[in-house]
């Protein structure tokens, strides 16, 4: 190895280092900014069917426009968890869990098993409150990580959830409730095993409780309140961090989900 090779070595170390984190950097941003917009579109598209729906059906004929593609970007936002989980945004991947965890057994395991309830108001309030929601969120994350949030998208997001949030909450509570009684005529759901939920070959794997549905489902009633009150509380302390003196300098820099 000619003189000087293992000092030019040793600087090329760093150098490369660097480049590779900032590729890195670059990689994990174009990802989660191209998650993003992919959820606010689907959303978007979501809330455009929900509108069509309604006018042409009613409320089941929201459901029936909108409910399929609002149960797949629902359980599309478990890649949130995941992206807590991994430190690829700095949030905690408990409540992320909890939260996807309470939406999508809304969606997927009470209205799309029950279509007694697809006629209920509650539901299309419940998908329209959801899907304005994401539009404001899912957008300000995208231009966030871009560090181009403007000021009146970041006082959007922590305001639309003043309205949206208890409108939400209350459609998941009236879903639930109207979905016990039809409930009761089906076994499978209502008097049997979380366990059998599962297909037979993971029941062993997961080891789920002999807990019945109807009785997770009369917890998560009592869950619910305590649970969102939480989140509501959590979101106006956000709001006053982020709208106080300092809000316009972090909205737009800060790529923080919450």
């Amino acid at each position: 190895m000619p003189f000087g090779g293992g000092a030019g070595a040793r600087r090329r170390g760093p150098a490369q280092r660097q480049r590779r984190a900032r590729a890195r950097a670059a990689a994990l941003g174009f990802y989660l900014v191209a998650y993003n917009l992919a959820q606010a579109a689907g959303w978007g598209l979501a809330l455009v069917l929900l509108a069509q729906g309604w006018r042409a059906g009613g409320p089941r004929g929201a459901w029936a426009a909108a409910g399929p593609l609002c149960y797949v970007m629902q359980c599309a936002a478990g890649l949130e968890v995941l992206h807590a989980a991994f430190g690829l945004v700095k949030a905690s991947w408990t409540s992320a869990a909890l939260q996807w965890v309470a939406r999508t057994n809304v969606v997927a395991l009470v209205v799309a098993e029950t279509p007694e309830v697809w006629g209920e108001p509650a539901v299309a309030a419940m998908l329209g409150a959801w899907a304005l929601g994401e539009l404001v969120r899912y957008p300000w994350y995208a231009l966030t990580v871009l560090g181009a949030c403007p000021r009146a998208l970041t006082w959007l997001r922590y305001t639309a959830f003043i309205p949206l949030y208890p409108v939400g909450f209350l459609g998941e509570m009236v879903c639930i409730v109207r979905a016990l009684p039809p409930r009761e005529a089906r076994p499978r759901l209502q008097q049997g095993p979380l366990s059998d939920l599962v297909p037979e070959g993971l029941r062993h794997v997961v080891g789920l409780s002999p807990l019945s549905y109807h009785a997770f489902m009369m917890c998560m009633l009592v869950y619910y309140p305590v649970g969102w009150f939480g989140l509501y509380s959590h979101m106006f302390r956000q709001r006053r961090r982020k709208l106080g003196t300092d809000a316009g300098a972090e909205g737009g820099e800060k790529k923080k989900q919450k």
